[in-house]
């Protein structure tokens, strides 16, 4: 059963064509019951084909480097879900990043 955890709205003066972008998630478990799956699309311009895979580069930043790091944000998702057995997948129309991570195994009791 799908779940919406937010939605916000803002506007992107900082790319070519500024443009009002809605951004919000929802979160179901996976098709097969084995984990989560968290969905976050946006309304913007979308991502260019030609850096698509670079955006998940530790350092990679399509915004002016300053003292605050850029590039970070992304590349960290994506280790710590594959580090879990999980996945981060980016489509279009409209923009959307898919994490899945897979169920924790069952604990065992001590005694």
């Amino acid at each position: 059963m799908p779940s919406r955890c937010w939605a916000t709205s803002w506007t992107t003066p900082w790319t070519p064509r500024p443009s009002r972008t809605t951004a919000g998630c929802r979160s179901h478990s996976a098709d097969d019951g084995a984990g989560i799956v968290l969905e976050v699309s946006d309304s913007g311009p979308g991502i260019p084909p030609a850096v698509r895979e670079r955006i998940f580069d530790q350092g990679y930043s399509t915004k002016p480097a300053d003292g605050n790091g850029r590039g970070i944000g992304l590349a960290l998702v994506r280790s710590v879900v594959t580090g879990a057995g999980g996945s981060v997948t980016v489509s279009d129309a409209p923009t959307t990043f898919r994490v899945i991570v897979p169920a924790a195994a069952p604990r065992r009791s001590t005694p």
